[in-house]
């Protein structure tokens, strides 16, 4: 009897660790949602959003970027890259520069935060980029407090 018992209990620990590492990926990727204070991920996710007018060949300006925390507990965003994505005209996304954000921005807890971020247009641009919308992507990294 003390057999089946043994293989029961592994059994069961082969899961338990298969559970902890499906949610240790899930929360890499932002797939999962803490369920409680001591189960918050190490850099728990937030959303970036920002938008420039006025560029034109040789322009420097800022991007004024806004970082929303959707979680019920403060976080500390430390870093924001933004990426100048393809436009599909004669203009490329290599004539905007956006330099990346590294610091320390406390948003509270379902708060939003404002950052500037410096950006320039290369002198050189066609001058049908002069004011042509770029999309932009955004990456980032927050911590807790």
């Amino acid at each position: 009897m003390a057999r089946p018992r043994r293989s029961i209990a592994a059994l069961a620990a082969t899961f338990a660790l298969l559970a902890l590492t499906v949610i240790a990926q899930a929360s890499e990727h932002g797939l999962a949602q803490p369920t409680t204070a001591s189960a918050r991920p190490a850099h728990p996710p937030f959303k970036v959003r920002g938008h420039v007018d006025g560029l034109f060949p040789g322009a420097r300006t800022t991007l004024q970027v806004s970082l929303r925390n959707p979680n019920p507990y403060p976080i500390v965003v430390t870093r924001v890259r933004t990426t100048v994505l393809r436009t599909g005209s004669a203009c490329p996304a290599g004539t905007v520069r956006i330099k990346a954000y590294m610091g320390v921005r406390r948003v509270r807890a379902h708060g939003v935060a404002r950052i500037s971020l410096p950006i320039r247009m290369a002198k050189g641009a066609p001058e049908a980029c002069e004011g042509q919308r770029y999309p932009l992507a955004y990456s980032g990294q927050a911590i807790l407090p």
